[in-house]
Protein backbone atom coordinates (compact mmCIF):
# COMPACT_ATOMS: atom_id res chain seq x y z
CA UNK A 1 0.00 0.00 0.00
CA UNK A 2 2.62 2.79 0.32
CA UNK A 3 4.55 1.57 -2.80
CA UNK A 4 4.26 4.03 -5.61
CA UNK A 5 1.98 2.91 -8.39
CA UNK A 6 5.23 3.05 -10.80
CA UNK A 7 7.74 1.08 -8.84
CA UNK A 8 5.10 -2.20 -9.14
CA UNK A 9 4.84 -4.76 -11.49
CA UNK A 10 2.34 -4.46 -14.14
CA UNK A 11 -0.46 -6.50 -12.78
CA UNK A 12 0.16 -5.44 -9.74
CA UNK A 13 -0.24 -1.73 -10.47
CA UNK A 14 -3.18 -3.19 -12.67
CA UNK A 15 -5.34 -4.60 -9.70
CA UNK A 16 -3.95 -0.92 -7.41
CA UNK A 17 -5.33 0.95 -9.83
CA UNK A 18 -8.78 -0.98 -10.24
CA UNK A 19 -8.84 -0.46 -6.68
CA UNK A 20 -8.09 2.97 -6.55
CA UNK A 21 -11.32 3.24 -9.42
CA UNK A 22 -13.17 1.61 -7.26
CA UNK A 23 -13.28 4.51 -4.79
CA UNK A 24 -13.49 6.89 -7.83
CA UNK A 25 -16.59 5.13 -8.95
CA UNK A 26 -17.96 5.38 -5.47
CA UNK A 27 -17.50 8.96 -5.19
CA UNK A 28 -19.00 9.38 -8.83
CA UNK A 29 -22.10 8.01 -7.31
CA UNK A 30 -22.30 10.47 -4.41
CA UNK A 31 -21.59 13.44 -6.93
CA UNK A 32 -23.89 12.25 -9.36
CA UNK A 33 -26.28 11.55 -7.23
CA UNK A 34 -26.47 15.06 -4.99
CA UNK A 35 -26.19 16.56 -8.76
CA UNK A 36 -29.76 14.76 -9.45
CA UNK A 37 -31.36 15.88 -6.19
CA UNK A 38 -30.27 19.36 -7.18
CA UNK A 39 -31.62 19.39 -10.86
CA UNK A 40 -34.39 17.32 -10.18
CA UNK A 41 -35.21 17.86 -14.87
CA UNK A 42 -32.52 15.82 -15.39
CA UNK A 43 -33.23 12.51 -17.42
CA UNK A 44 -34.30 9.33 -15.44
CA UNK A 45 -33.16 9.28 -12.14
CA UNK A 46 -31.11 6.47 -11.87
CA UNK A 47 -29.44 7.02 -15.48
CA UNK A 48 -28.24 9.98 -14.63
CA UNK A 49 -26.35 8.05 -11.08
CA UNK A 50 -25.56 5.37 -12.86
CA UNK A 51 -23.52 6.64 -15.51
CA UNK A 52 -21.75 8.96 -13.64
CA UNK A 53 -20.84 6.06 -11.15
CA UNK A 54 -19.35 4.52 -14.56
CA UNK A 55 -17.81 7.53 -16.12
CA UNK A 56 -15.67 8.23 -12.76
CA UNK A 57 -14.69 4.56 -12.79
CA UNK A 58 -13.54 4.27 -15.92
CA UNK A 59 -11.93 7.65 -15.94
CA UNK A 60 -9.99 7.23 -12.80
CA UNK A 61 -8.82 3.75 -14.39
CA UNK A 62 -8.04 5.00 -17.65
CA UNK A 63 -5.79 7.94 -15.84
CA UNK A 64 -4.09 6.22 -13.17
CA UNK A 65 -3.19 3.95 -16.33
CA UNK A 66 -1.99 6.46 -18.38
CA UNK A 67 0.24 7.79 -14.92
CA UNK A 68 1.66 4.11 -14.35
CA UNK A 69 2.64 4.09 -18.32
CA UNK A 70 3.58 8.04 -18.63
CA UNK A 71 1.51 7.86 -21.85
CA UNK A 72 -0.79 10.91 -21.31
CA UNK A 73 -1.76 11.78 -24.89
CA UNK A 74 -3.50 8.73 -24.51
CA UNK A 75 -4.64 8.83 -21.34
CA UNK A 76 -6.42 11.80 -21.69
CA UNK A 77 -8.32 10.78 -25.06
CA UNK A 78 -9.54 7.90 -23.18
CA UNK A 79 -10.89 9.85 -19.99
CA UNK A 80 -12.74 11.63 -22.43
CA UNK A 81 -13.73 9.24 -24.08
CA UNK A 82 -14.57 6.99 -20.67
CA UNK A 83 -16.38 10.15 -19.28
CA UNK A 84 -18.67 10.56 -22.47
CA UNK A 85 -19.32 6.92 -23.29
CA UNK A 86 -21.89 5.75 -20.23
CA UNK A 87 -24.24 8.56 -20.87
CA UNK A 88 -24.35 8.33 -24.59
CA UNK A 89 -24.75 4.27 -24.06
CA UNK A 90 -27.58 4.80 -21.72
CA UNK A 91 -29.06 7.56 -23.69
CA UNK A 92 -29.66 5.29 -26.47
CA UNK A 93 -30.65 2.34 -24.27
CA UNK A 94 -33.53 4.66 -22.95
CA UNK A 95 -34.61 6.02 -25.52
CA UNK A 96 -34.46 2.20 -27.91
CA UNK A 97 -35.12 -0.19 -25.04
CA UNK A 98 -37.30 -0.57 -22.35
CA UNK A 99 -35.30 -3.22 -21.01
CA UNK A 100 -33.26 -2.28 -17.68
CA UNK A 101 -30.65 -0.25 -17.22
CA UNK A 102 -28.60 -2.96 -15.53
CA UNK A 103 -27.79 -4.72 -19.16
CA UNK A 104 -25.84 -1.72 -20.83
CA UNK A 105 -24.21 -0.89 -17.32
CA UNK A 106 -22.77 -4.52 -16.72
CA UNK A 107 -21.76 -4.58 -20.40
CA UNK A 108 -19.74 -1.80 -20.72
CA UNK A 109 -18.29 -2.12 -17.60
CA UNK A 110 -16.97 -5.25 -18.24
CA UNK A 111 -15.82 -4.16 -22.04
CA UNK A 112 -14.20 -0.78 -20.49
CA UNK A 113 -12.06 -2.81 -18.46
CA UNK A 114 -11.33 -5.50 -20.78
CA UNK A 115 -10.33 -2.81 -23.03
CA UNK A 116 -7.92 -1.04 -20.65
CA UNK A 117 -6.52 -4.68 -19.38
CA UNK A 118 -5.90 -5.55 -23.00
CA UNK A 119 -4.41 -1.75 -23.94
CA UNK A 120 -2.31 -2.38 -20.02
CA UNK A 121 -0.94 -5.62 -21.46
CA UNK A 122 0.30 -4.50 -24.91
CA UNK A 123 1.59 -1.50 -22.99
CA UNK A 124 3.85 -3.40 -20.88
CA UNK A 125 4.73 -6.04 -23.10
CA UNK A 126 5.05 -9.65 -22.57
CA UNK A 127 7.04 -9.88 -19.24
CA UNK A 128 5.97 -11.91 -16.30
CA UNK A 129 5.92 -10.18 -12.41
CA UNK A 130 8.21 -12.56 -11.13
CA UNK A 131 9.39 -16.56 -12.16
CA UNK A 132 8.29 -17.40 -8.57
CA UNK A 133 4.32 -16.75 -9.83
CA UNK A 134 5.11 -18.54 -12.92
CA UNK A 135 6.03 -21.90 -11.14
CA UNK A 136 3.20 -21.97 -9.09
CA UNK A 137 0.80 -20.87 -11.63
CA UNK A 138 2.22 -24.15 -13.53
CA UNK A 139 1.66 -26.16 -10.44
CA UNK A 140 -1.81 -24.84 -9.84
CA UNK A 141 -2.50 -25.80 -13.31
CA UNK A 142 -1.63 -28.93 -12.85
CA UNK A 143 -3.45 -29.46 -9.60
CA UNK A 144 -6.42 -28.66 -11.17
CA UNK A 145 -6.10 -30.57 -14.61
CA UNK A 146 -5.78 -33.35 -12.74
CA UNK A 147 -8.72 -33.19 -10.59
CA UNK A 148 -11.40 -32.72 -12.43
CA UNK A 149 -14.03 -34.88 -11.79
CA UNK A 150 -16.92 -36.38 -13.32
CA UNK A 151 -19.08 -34.62 -10.81
CA UNK A 152 -17.02 -30.99 -11.89
CA UNK A 153 -17.71 -31.63 -15.30
CA UNK A 154 -21.72 -32.21 -14.98
CA UNK A 155 -21.94 -29.37 -12.44
CA UNK A 156 -20.55 -27.04 -15.02
CA UNK A 157 -22.09 -28.67 -18.26
CA UNK A 158 -25.07 -27.88 -15.90
CA UNK A 159 -24.56 -24.29 -15.00
CA UNK A 160 -23.27 -23.95 -18.54
CA UNK A 161 -26.94 -24.71 -20.08
CA UNK A 162 -29.07 -23.04 -17.08
CA UNK A 163 -26.78 -19.26 -18.40
CA UNK A 164 -27.85 -20.52 -22.08
CA UNK A 165 -31.30 -20.80 -21.32
CA UNK A 166 -31.32 -17.60 -19.03
CA UNK A 167 -30.41 -15.77 -22.37
CA UNK A 168 -32.86 -17.66 -24.57
CA UNK A 169 -35.82 -16.25 -22.14
CA UNK A 170 -34.02 -12.90 -21.68
CA UNK A 171 -34.00 -12.31 -25.71
CA UNK A 172 -36.92 -13.89 -26.34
Amino acid sequence: MGVPLRQLGPSEAFHDSERRSFAAGAAGFLVFGCLQTALPTIYRESLFIASGMLAAFLRALTLSLAYYHRRWKLGMGGAMLSSILPFFVNVLWARFSGRSLVYPMVALGFLGILILATIHRKISGPRWDGDIEDEVLKEFIAEVDSNVTWKDRVTWLCFAGAAILLLILLFR
